[in-house]
Parts: C-alpha cells; sequence; structure tokens
C-alpha cells in the first residue's frame, strides 16, 4: 500500500468484504507499522463506536473470539493510543491496531480461509430456452428476460432473438433460414432429445424457459403475465394461449404477477389461469404469488402475496382437505402424500430472492445451504454440523458466497471450507 488512499479503500473493502487474502495480509502488515495513521484509524475507531455496527449476536460472538485471540492480537500488534469501544460487552480499551485486527479475527479467523482458496461468485442471468423440435437456444446472460410476442420472440430491452419466428400455426414455433440459429451471446443451436412438455389440455406444444444452477431469468408470456424463475427451475408454456384456460408447468422457484386484463388485438385468452407443478395445482384469476417446488424438496410451497388463488393436491389421498383457498399473507404447504395445510408467513422472507436477498428467518441450517447450492452451483458437504441448527438474518443475493458464509459463521456454532465448487460445513 503506498498512499492513505489506498489504505482507507483496502479497509472499505474490508468492510463490504470484498477483498482477497493477500490484501487481508496488507492491512494487517500495515498495523506492524503504525505509523502515521491517523485518517485510517479514525475511520476504524468510528466503526467500531458506531452503536449500528453489529447486531447481538454478532456482538456476543466477538466477545467469544475476544477471549480465545486476545493474546494472539498482542503477539500481532504493537501499542498505540488506546480508545474505549462503547459497547457493553467490551469492557477493557483496545489499541487501535488491535481493534483493527479484532473485527478482522471476528469476522474470518473462525471461517476457515487461506490463500489457496478460490472466493465463488454469485449466480447471474442465464437461461436456455427449448423449441418443440428440442433446439435449444442459449440466451444473452447480459439480457434480464424475454417477451412472448404475436410473431417473435424478443429480449425485454427490445433486442431480437434471432432465429425464431412464431408461425401463427397452432402455435408452433420454428427457427431461422435453413434452420440455423446464429452461435455467440444472442443464442446457440444445438439439438438434442426435446425435454418432456407435452400434457398441455389447451392441445399446443409447449416451450421451455430453463435455469441451470447458479441463474436466473424473466419472462413475459403472451397474455402479458410476468415470471421470475429462480435458480434449477423450468417453466414450460405455450407460444400463445387458447381455449378457456391459460395452462403452464412449473419445476423449481418461480414468481408469477398473472395478467388478467386483455389488450385489444390480442390473440390470447384471459380464461384461469393455471400453474402446474410438484403435487399441486394453483388456479389463479389475476395475482402475484411465489411458488416452490423443487423436485428434490419433500414439499411445495405456495405464498400469495395479492389477490386470491385456490390450491389443490394433486396427489390421490384420503389425508385432510383436498383443495385449499389463499389470502395475502398466507401459505399453502403440499406434503408427498398430499396432505395440504396453510399458515400466515412472512411474505418478505419467501420473495427475498426477488428482492436481491437470501434469507435465513429462523431457518434450518440444510434448508439454507440448498438455497446456497442452487444460487452459487456448488455442492454442500456435512462433516459433522447440525442440520437443523437455526439461523436468522439476511445477506445480498450478489455477494461472493464467502461473504454469505461468513454471515452464518457469526452466529457461531458452524464454520465453512470452500474448496473449488465444494463447501464443507463443519460444527
Amino acid at each position: 500500500m503506498d498512499t492513505h488512499e489506498e489504505r482507507l479503500q483496502r479497509f472499505q473493502q474490508y468492510l463490504e468484504g470484498a477483498y482477497s487474502p493477500d490484501e487481508l495480509g496488507e492491512l494487517l502488515a500495515y498495523f506492524d507499522e503504525a505509523t502515521d495513521s491517523s485518517a485510517l484509524k479514525q475511520k476504524i475507531e468510528t466503526y467500531l463506536a458506531a452503536p449500528e455496527t453489529f447486531d447481538e449476536a454478532t456482538t456476543q460472538r466477538i466477545d467469544q473470539i475476544t477471549a480465545q485471540t486476545d493474546g494472539y492480537i498482542r503477539q500481532l500488534t504493537q501499542p498505540a493510543h488506546t480508545i474505549s469501544v462503547r459497547r457493553p460487552h467490551w469492557k477493557k480499551p483496545l489499541s487501535i491496531a488491535a481493534a483493527a485486527v479484532l473485527v478482522m479475527l471476528s469476522i474470518s479467523l473462525y471461517f476457515y480461509i487461506n490463500k489457496s482458496t478460490v472466493d465463488i461468485p454469485p449466480g447471474y442471468n442465464q437461461a436456455t430456452l427449448t423449441l418443440a423440435d428440442g433446439t435449444k437456444i442459449t440466451l444473452d446472460s447480459a439480457q434480464s428476460g424475454i417477451i412472448i410476442g404475436n410473431e417473435h420472440i424478443k429480449y425485454q430491452s427490445g433486442a431480437s432473438l434471432p432465429g425464431v419466428i412464431l408461425s401463427g400455426e397452432g402455435g408452433k414455433e420454428k427457427g431461422g433460414a435453413e434452420g440455423s440459429l446464429p452461435a455467440g451471446k444472442n443464442g446457440a443451436e444445438t439439438r438434442s432429445t426435446p425435454p418432456d412438455i407435452s400434457g398441455s389440455a389447451q392441445g399446443d406444444v409447449l416451450l421451455a424457459l430453463s435455469t441451470p444452477k447458479g441463474g436466473q431469468y424473466q419472462i413475459i408470456l403472451s397474455d402479458g403475465t410476468k415470471v421470475w424463475l429462480n435458480a434449477a427451475s423450468t417453466l414450460k408454456y405455450p407460444s400463445k394461449f387458447t381455449g378457456d384456460k391459460r395452462e403452464v408447468f412449473l419445476e423449481g422457484e418461480g414468481y408469477f404477477e398473472v395478467n388478467n386484463k386483455a389488450s385489444a388485438g390480442s390473440r390470447v385468452s384471459c380464461g384461469p389461469f393455471i400453474v402446474k407443478s410438484k403435487n399441486q395445482e394453483i388456479l389463479v384469476l389475476g395475482t402475484s404469488f411465489n411458488v416452490t417446488a423443487y423436485a428434490e424438496e419433500l414439499t411445495a410451497r405456495t405464498t400469495l402475496i395479492s389477490g386470491a388463488i385456490k390450491v389443490a393436491s394433486n396427489v390421490a389421498s384420503e389425508i385432510g382437505p383436498y383443495a385449499l383457498k389463499l389470502v395475502p399473507g398466507e401459505q399453502s404447504l403440499i406434503q408427498k402424500d398430499g396432505k395440504i395445510s396453510k399458515a400466515h408467513v412472512d411474505v418478505n422472507n419467501e420473495l427475498a430472492w426477488r428482492n436481491g436477498l437470501i434469507s435465513f428467518n429462523n431457518e434450518p441450517l440444510e434448508t439454507i445451504m440448498k438455497k446456497i447450492a442452487r444460487w452459487y452451483n456448488v455442492d454442500i458437504i456435512y462433516q459433522g454440523a447440525d442440520k437443523s441448527k437455526r439461523f436468522g438474518g439476511n445477506v445480498s443475493r450478489y455477494a461472493n458466497v464467502s461473504q454469505v458464509l461468513r454471515k452464518l459463521a457469526l452466529t457461531g456454532g458452524v464454520h465453512f471450507n470452500i474448496e473449488g465448487r465444494q463447501i464443507f460445513v463443519k460444527p
């Protein structure tokens, strides 16, 4: 580090979690020098003294680490002027160098990080569009979503999606000249066995929009309904809706804003909107809701944000009611055996992924790690950690995975190692 500005910038990066092990080492080495650093010391002192800096759980965790690492801090730092950090649990004054190292250690010493660790970035916009003939188009990751129009499919930015034309004949679509599509970011063609997209009650073949692990994408259907797909999800839908109902199929997680108004000259029907997913059917008449129905999960959840919906089990069962009506703020839960229940929930927690957050609302570790696995495209390996231990809090969905794990580790009782695209979870 050559200048005070660079040092201030490095410390700000640390506060935001945007630093590498080498940068952390540079900052620690700087505190060993402890010369002419008043601006940086003032910034650190202000940060440590701010009453909103840490929540109660974080403060308690730092107290534990203080007791464990006090001797180590003394070895790393030389005495400088002292400050009293206005924290109920911190009774003794700390040197500014020791205080800075303490903050760093409190966040990273018990979260195993070494110079060989490669951090994992968050997911981003990526998806594949599968046509009725099995053609797969890799969608542009610089775009946020697609729009199903009367004649063409285009990106929500207005950019065209080359090579795809809706013929207007029974909703069938076709590729460009001689069935070829241009390679590159705007679309790449591959041929493979078509996905199982049969079963439309409307008689039309279905298209499929799929996101991989680490992906998300949006789509505006031909009736104006908007759907946001979370990672590892697939939405199957017709290029146009015909008949007296609109029917789509979801696997994974999606947020729906259903349109119930037909536009002038529109070729779509505005009959009841039906979402079919794992073990359930959802009947909608213009509303917004979130569906979580991953194949590997034991249950399917539907959370109503506005309007009204009816959720029915499509599993033959004599246990409990067959269908339930939801009001805003309620969530239905369907078990594998077809049993349905409902409860009031925190809708902000259910919509956290749509609002750019990963939320842990008193959720078991196993549930949280499944979210992380899907969004960061990683494998989770447990090494003695208690999967049922519950955590609270939230963190940016667009942070690197180390920041998310650090937030969990701050509550205590769990540690993490990152090796390649594997995360090892330890007590």
